[in-house]
């Protein structure tokens, strides 16, 4: 089921290699919301150049709100949908204390320690960005301590952060796609398992269909 939001359409600025995009459309899709999308050529410069015109800042993902409102940012965006349309599934942190701050806190680690540095390996790997040995070993050594870490939370409960799927496992579920290319999940069962099951929601089949396409295609260009 999809819940419509509207006569004034949504739309979402996205590229289908960007980890932080895929981020928003499982959200998008976990909360069943039927929101216009737009892909983004960030290779291109004229598409690229024309994008700015839209967000200035040239980033995505992007969502054009109600009213022409500019939201920017993944977790941004997924927080003010979750304010938008209250009855559907919260996946965002809400209110003040502990349980909210936790949240909020494992939604940044996922950002930097794992979507950042799955990203920045694949992205020096095939050529985006410059080749940096030294970078690429501190990358792998963050990865590897993220690693362990996951592992162990997820003995002890089904999703990142507890017992329900929230913003922090929709983060997870678009690194952890690419994330066997850097590093392997050999020696972390735990871990294994809860990508497998991210893998298997259905909010996010679709979309990791659409990034294994892309991916692939860009593998093939480079070689493998």
């Amino acid at each position: 089921m999809t819940i419509p939001i509207g006569d004034r359409r949504m739309k979402l600025y996205y590229s289908p290699l960007s980890t932080y995009s895929q981020k928003v459309r499982i959200a998008i899709a976990e909360k069943g919301l039927d929101i216009d999308t737009e892909k983004v050529n960030l290779m291109s410069p004229e598409a690229h150049a024309a994008y700015r015109e839209v967000y200035p800042i040239g980033k995505v993902p992007f969502l054009l709100g109600e009213d022409d409102h500019h939201v920017p940012e993944s977790s941004i965006i997924i927080e003010y949908l979750d304010d938008k349309f209250p009855d559907t599934p919260r996946l965002s942190a809400s209110g003040d204390g502990d349980a909210p701050r936790q949240l909020r806190c494992l939604d940044r680690m996922m950002d930097l320690y794992l979507i950042n540095t799955v990203g920045g390996l694949l992205l020096r790997r095939i050529g985006v960005r410059t080749p940096d040995p030294m970078q690429d070993e501190k990358d792998r050594n963050w990865l590897n301590i993220s690693y362990g870490w996951l592992d162990g939370q997820l003995a002890k409960q089904e999703y990142a952060g507890g017992d329900r799927f929230s913003i922090a496992d929709c983060g997870a579920a678009a690194a952890l796609f690419y994330a066997p290319e850097v590093a392997s999940f050999d020696g972390f069962g735990n871990l294994k398992a809860y990508a497998k099951r991210l893998a298997e929601r259905d909010s996010v089949r679709g979309v990791h269909a659409e990034m294994a396409q892309v991916w692939n295609a860009i593998k093939q260009r480079a070689g493998g």
